[in-house]
């Protein structure tokens, strides 16, 4: 199931897109409420889930040219921050993977920084795909393993090379 993206207006009329999932609604709840503190706040809260760090990813939609957000765990491997596609194990790509293969320049908060990158898709068989995925789950605490046993594709991880 594909998530839904909204744009409503945040604070002081500043524009915050909020993903909601199409998944249990107190998931979709639970989800759209951090992703709501973490824009609203500018990243002063909402920035770790269960001591994972999260940052917010925004691309450019596919096919409707609309900018999109994602609040998304993530590693650092140097000053690059790494994601990994995993749309919580389902076997449809999450939607931002599919916006960003489309238009790899994307931008990144982290915290209350925002910065321009360039999206990277690292596949399973690139030589640095086993040890980003080894901390990756490391951090997730298992969570990255159990996703890929329940789909059928294999998950991806993105660099977002950061550039000023």
């Amino acid at each position: 199931m594909p998530d839904e993206v909204h744009r409503t207006e945040g604070h002081h009329g500043a524009e915050d897109y909020v993903t909601v999932s199409k998944g249990p609604l107190r998931e979709r709840l639970g989800v759209r409420l951090h992703r709501s503190l973490y824009l609203r706040s500018g990243g002063r809260v909402g920035t770790r889930l269960l001591g994972a760090p999260l940052l917010v990813l925004f691309t450019v939609g596919k096919q409707s040219g609309a900018r999109r957000a994602a609040v998304l765990v993530y590693i650092r491997d140097g000053e690059d921050p790494i994601v990994a596609a995993t749309n919580r194990g389902r076997d449809a790509e999450p939607l931002w993977l599919r916006n960003l293969l489309a238009q790899p320049q994307v931008q990144v908060q982290t915290g209350r920084t925002r910065t321009s990158a360039v999206a990277l898709v690292v596949e399973p068989d690139d030589d640095q795909f086993p040890l980003l995925w080894r901390r990756f789950d490391e951090q997730l605490r298992g969570w990255l393993d159990r996703y890929q046993q329940h789909t059928r594709r294999p998950i991806r991880l993105v660099r977002l090379s950061v550039y000023s």
